[in-house]
């Protein structure tokens, strides 16, 4: 009897984990191309929600090797960084989104036509835990 309930036990905790799985990080972002006569930025979006679905779309600001985003709980994009601005789900900068830290470096990458910074993985979102 004590191997069964501790079995049942284990299987509902079990259970219970793999659907209560976070999505945050269920979409992701790449760029590939910044057309400064057009003032596009174009990209690539790999959405999990839709099985790891690739699509070409067009981006708020430029996405290179600077990149961070974060998603809610169910996989919806919230917003993205590419080392210049934060830019929510709809590709518009976000109030006070733009010139993130700004100084010498802004200035020089983000400022003067690279529009991304160009070390990788500089930055990150974290999740406010009590949400």
């Amino acid at each position: 009897m004590k191997k069964f309930l501790f079995f049942s036990l284990f299987l509902i905790i079990s259970i219970e984990t793999i659907f209560a799985q976070n999505k945050q990080d269920y979409i992701w972002l790449s760029g590939y191309d910044y057309q400064y006569t057009y003032k596009a930025t174009l990209g690539n979006k790999m959405d999990f929600n839709s099985g790891g679905k690739i699509d070409s779309v067009g981006l708020g600001d430029v996405i290179g090797r600077e990149n961070t985003l974060i998603c809610d709980k169910n996989g919806k994009l919230l917003c993205y960084f590419g080392g210049c601005s934060i830019v929510d789900s709809t590709n518009h900068i976000m109030e006070n989104g733009d010139s993130i830290n700004f100084g010498s470096s802004w200035i020089r990458f983000c400022q003067n036509g690279y529009r991304n910074y160009p070390g990788p993985q500089n930055s990150i979102f974290l999740p406010d835990p009590k949400k």
